[in-house]
């Protein structure tokens, strides 16, 4: 039986943690099964449980989300339910556990099945994001994410998202910002992504583009 690894991203809100743990789901999937925890249980985010309950995107993964009665309320529980897929060696497993601690809360009681799996610890950093955009605010949130989740991050990924509007500037600006975020943290850079519109002007980066959209924001993009 194949012992696939587990990808646990965290990030403050608003990240694109979301956004690219599905597009690590599709990437991934392409040579090897693959299936998508969504333990981030802000509300007022657009997250990965919305892809199954508005069924807008076809996916070639597998997307196991926090039941609507459990979110905010019994993350135990959780906890419970998800262990059983966790103990599976037969799947890429990829984790979206949120940028506050109560998904951590549930890594951290999962840590005994953790342990015995190539668990791979991934802080997502977007250095437009105002409690991402230096050394002391990143560390400051990995140090709080590792005291709840019992895990330690050595690996990133730098996302070079800003929203429709931005320049070619500013993502420069932004790349300069979290290589020397990631070098003061002594973290590995995994992948990198940047907005679709400037791939042309990064080497070794992935495009990436919104599939979680607000309301509001439909028909823009």
């Amino acid at each position: 039986m194949n012992d696939y690894p587990i990808y646990v991203l965290c990030g403050e809100a608003g990240s694109g943690k979301s956004e690219i743990v599905l597009k690590l789901g599709e990437i991934f999937s392409k040579d090897r099964p693959v299936s998508v925890i969504d333990l981030d249980n802000v509300k007022i985010m657009r997250t990965i449980r919305h892809v199954r309950f508005e069924k807008r995107l076809e996916l070639p993964f597998e997307i196991i989300s926090i039941p609507d009665e459990f979110i905010n309320i019994d993350m135990p529980i959780v906890a419970y339910k998800i262990r059983s897929i966790i103990e599976e060696k037969n799947r890429f497993l990829v984790i979206d556990i949120g940028g506050n601690s109560d998904g951590a809360i549930v890594l951290g009681s999962l840590n005994d099945i953790l342990m015995r799996r190539n668990t791979v610890p991934i802080f997502v950093l977007n250095p437009f994001r105002p409690f991402s955009n230096s050394y002391e605010a990143v560390k400051e949130t990995i140090n709080s994410i590792q005291k709840s989740s019992k895990l330690i991050f050595k690996k990133l990924i730098i996302n070079l998202y800003l929203g429709e509007g931005s320049t070619l500037e500013e993502m420069l600006l932004g790349e300069k910002l979290a290589n020397e975020i990631a070098e003061k943290l002594e973290f590995d850079v995994l992948f990198r992504f940047v907005q679709e519109d400037f791939i042309k002007y990064f080497k070794d980066y992935i495009p990436i583009s919104p599939l979680l959209l607000y309301p509001w924001e439909e028909g823009r993009f």
